[in-house]
């Protein structure tokens, strides 16, 4: 038996997407899905250091992103800093997320497109 004989039969993997102490959504991927060379993804305030959100993939190491949290704005990374996302600035991922992710990110991008319009990119 081939390793991807082996991985192919293996039961699928479970990914767990947290924001703001709650489990949005769960995702199955089967053992030889490409994002399962990652490592798990924990996402971390600028401003007041909390963890506020993690994407969990089992047995992986764990990577600190440093990213705005819904309640702050530091602005360090210009237009590409959407407070309270945890997409990626090139957005690969948007075809695989779960549905209740989806909603989550267009709530957080939309209010903030609203809040820059509106001429007010400091508020929260």
């Amino acid at each position: 038996m081939t390793p991807e004989t082996f991985l192919s039969s293996a039961p699928p993997i479970r990914l767990e997407y947290w924001i703001e102490g709650r489990r949005l959504a769960t995702r199955d991927v089967p053992a030889l899905h490409e994002r399962f060379e990652e490592t798990s993804e924990v996402f971390s305030c600028n401003e007041c250091q909390s963890v506020w959100a993690w994407i969990y993939y089992p047995n992986r190491h764990w990577y600190y992103v440093y990213q705005d949290c819904p309640r702050h704005n530091t602005r360090r990374y210009a237009e590409a800093n959407i407070p309270g996302s945890i997409l990626s600035p090139a957005g690969w991922e948007l075809d695989s997320l779960p549905l209740s992710v989806l909603k989550w990110e267009f709530e957080v991008h939309f209010n903030e497109t609203v809040r820059r319009y509106n001429g007010n990119p400091d508020s929260r």
